[in-house]
């Protein structure tokens, strides 16, 4: 329905109305006209019945005035009483109108808020996403942490177990040179020694060659067999100390090449029966005489073999001192 009243028309009364009036006054034309053609006229004219008919067309002019009037009023009336419906019509149909808009804002204010609820829910859930995302994200990060924690504290320990057993290794080293020091002071000595022995030979064998001028053929006899003495001595010195040098070096090339067994007490030893090769790889190691110890017999067995090739002599007369030999191995640790 349309918001604006539609105005009643009108014109058609109206111009009735005039219509009316206009033939009112011809009315009253023709009556004045008739008056005057009655005064006219001659005398014997009966008066009267001008009258009448004046009086007449005067009160049916009046009563078809007020007709008209009243039929105007009516009109009137029902043109207000129109008017009152229609406007009701307008004012119904604008409460409907209102009563519409406002549950179509209801309805779409309804809509606005599900859409609200619903963004807030999707919002929620993206957050809870996001906050389950981040928490699977750090546990993973944590793990990621202990385990790049493991592993440097693995190389730490590795790395300690690498200095100790360095350290361990620079002590043999040093403890390996520091003896091969004192078997080479003490080979010095010996050579000392020998050469002190040699000399007291020497003084000897003058103070032979003085008592020997008495009786040529006996000095001679004497010197034949000192001298044949004394090169047996001195080749056995000699020997004895080869053997002495030889045997430091290869119990040294060994205590090297040795390892600790796990639970292995201090202050073992064993005899250990070695054969090599002229070249002085060795052909066989075997313990003769136990350290109570089975494990360290065994690895005093393997320190052997893996110090081949030995260190040996060049003389032909001390190497075959060393084609079978027994040495103490008492390890330095």
């Amino acid at each position: 329905m349309s918001r604006h009243t539609r105005e009643p028309k009108y014109n058609k009364p109206l111009l009735y109305a005039l219509g009316v009036h206009a033939l009112v006054a011809a009315l009253l034309i023709i009556n004045i006209s008739l008056s005057s053609e009655t005064l006219k006229m001659p005398a014997i004219a009966p008066k009267i019945d001008v009258i009448e008919s004046t009086v007449v067309s005067e009160k049916s002019i009046e009563a078809e005035i007020k007709r008209i009037a009243q039929k105007e009023n009516q009109e009137t009336e029902r043109l207000e009483a129109e008017k009152a419906r229609l406007q009701a019509l307008a004012e119904k149909a604008k409460q409907e109108r209102e009563a519409e808009e406002a549950k179509a804002e209801e309805i779409r204010q309804s809509i606005e808020q599900a859409k609200i609820e619903e963004a807030k829910q999707q919002k929620e859930k993206q957050a809870a996403e996001q906050l389950l995302a981040k928490v699977q994200a750090e546990k993973k990060a944590e793990e990621a942490r202990l385990e790049k924690v493991k592993v440097q504290r693995e190389k730490e320990v590795k790395a300690a177990e690498l200095a100790k057993a360095e350290a361990k290794t620079k002590a043999e080293a040093k403890k390996l040179a520091e003896k091969k020091k004192a078997e080479e002071k003490k080979i010095e000595e010996a050579k000392l020694e020998k050469t002190k022995q040699d000399n007291i030979k020497k003084e000897a064998e003058l103070k032979k060659q003085a008592l020997a001028k008495k009786d040529a053929s006996e000095r001679a006899k004497r010197e034949a067999l000192l001298q044949e003495s004394l090169m047996a001595e001195g080749e056995h010195v000699k020997i004895e100390d080869e053997l002495a040098r030889f045997t430091a070096l290869i119990m040294a090339k060994v205590n090297q090449n040795w390892a600790k067994p796990l639970g292995v007490p201090e202050g073992l030893s064993c005899t250990v029966m070695v054969s090599i090769l002229p070249d002085g790889e060795v052909i066989d190691a075997v313990v003769a005489a136990s350290s109570g110890n089975v494990a360290f017999d065994r690895s005093s067995e393997l320190a052997v073999r893996k110090s081949s090739p030995l260190p040996v002599p060049t003389d032909a007369n001390v190497l075959k001192q060393f084609r079978r030999f027994k040495f103490i191995f008492k390890p330095d640790v």
